[in-house]
């Protein structure tokens, strides 16, 4: 008796691993780019003299660590909750998608152009929900950019989302794919009519540096301090010091009372970047 019960635990067991095995290979997703004409047909309203300045993209994953590899969450028949995983790299799919997108909108891209465009993917994510029928997809994509000059300077900054959502058969890879296809999609061309980056891109606005009014290292001391009071991350003051002018160089007096202060270092290395000399006439 003691010998069936062991034997039956052990198959119970070997037919558990089997089926969490099939259940998990059946819930991976190789990305591909197949946005579906009736939903993806976004393109941006692109200004004159775009076509004329090219620029030289770069991509960055800004997504949480627990998303690495999950791109996704689903519901099965038990309502109970799986992840929807991918061996595919989401990065170079992401940028692979762009490149191929954008320069069917007429857009220029060089390795050596004057303007740089860095890309922050922020949210690549698909939800699948079981229904009696079938089940029901959305597919959610947000990105931000920051435009340069060649000498680094930020010239426009935003972010922009996008999404789409259609019923489909139950664990789609299929479906999966072409939610995520036109929300991926939609965000650049969302992306791309931002009337920020127009300006910018076409010349019609100066960096922040032109315009804005300059600064004294005490002052921006003070701000930060306020900021960072605030609970503001290290890479937001990074930002927020990377659109200020100083009306002096950092001294090694003002390093030393910023880090004294609590500045994060990287703070102060942009700090050190933020003045530049009157040009003699």
């Amino acid at each position: 008796m003691l010998r069936t019960l062991v034997l039956l635990l052990l198959t119970g067991l070997l037919g558990f691993r089997s089926a969490s095995a099939s259940r998990e290979e059946k819930h991976t997703l190789t990305l591909r780019f197949i946005p579906q004409e009736a939903t993806g047909s976004d393109s941006p309203t692109l200004p004159a003299g775009i076509a004329s300045r090219p620029l030289r993209v770069t991509f960055v994953d800004g997504r949480p660590p627990a998303e690495a590899a999950s791109v996704g969450t689903g519901t099965d028949d038990d309502d109970q909750t799986f992840p929807w995983t991918t061996s595919s790299p989401v990065l170079a799919h992401a940028r692979a998608v762009f490149d191929r997108t954008v320069i069917g909108w007429g857009v220029g891209l060089e390795e050596g152009a004057e303007l740089s465009l860095e890309i922050r993917l922020t949210r690549f994510f698909v939800t699948e929900k079981d229904q009696a029928v079938g089940s029901s997809y959305t597919g959610e994509v947000n990105a931000s950019y920051i435009l340069k000059d060649s000498t680094g300077s930020v010239l426009a900054d935003g972010s922009a989302s996008g999404d789409a959502r259609r019923y489909g058969r139950k664990r789609s890879e299929e479906n999966c794919n072409e939610v995520l296809s036109d929300a991926l999609k939609e965000a650049y061309a969302n992306l791309l009519n931002l009337p920020g980056l127009h300006d910018a891109w076409t010349g019609q606005r100066k960096s922040p540096e032109a315009t804005a009014a300059a600064i004294t290292p005490e002052s921006l001391l003070a701000e930060l301090l306020a900021l960072k009071e605030k609970g503001f991350s290290v890479e937001l003051l990074v930002q927020y010091v990377a659109n200020q002018i100083l009306t002096a160089p950092l001294s090694a007096r003002d390093i030393m009372a910023w880090g004294g202060a609590g500045v994060p270092e990287p703070v102060i290395t942009e700090a050190m970047k933020r003045y530049s000399a009157p040009r003699e006439e």
